[in-house]
């Protein structure tokens, strides 16, 4: 027979009651969570990807992403005043202008 081992947490308690009412709603008890959790650990020998956790003071995978879209994509500052959805639709009508 195993022996069980508990882990204490600390965390903020909003978080807390927002994760609970979101793992009530899933059906998914803390213990089924944190079990999950440790079993990808030992079987992967890794953070689970969706963690956004820097190891060894490196980035993130999701900081990482991000640079690399900003790099490839840019960022512009717009105008004061100007309204992107409008732009959007008078392209999109005159691109589909046939069709509409």
């Amino acid at each position: 027979m195993n022996a069980e081992a508990v882990i204490s947490v600390s965390m903020p308690e909003s978080l807390k009651q927002g994760g609970t009412q979101v793992l009530d709603r899933l059906n998914v008890s803390p213990t089924e969570l944190v079990c999950s959790v440790y079993r990808y650990l030992l079987n992967e020998q890794a953070l689970p990807p969706c963690l956004d956790i820097a190891q060894d003071g490196k980035t993130t995978p999701h900081q990482r992403r991000r640079l690399l879209l900003r790099s490839v994509a840019g960022t512009v500052e717009l105008p004061g005043g100007y309204v992107l959805d409008q732009d959007r639709e008078a392209r999109i009508l005159e691109k589909y202008a046939d069709v509409l």
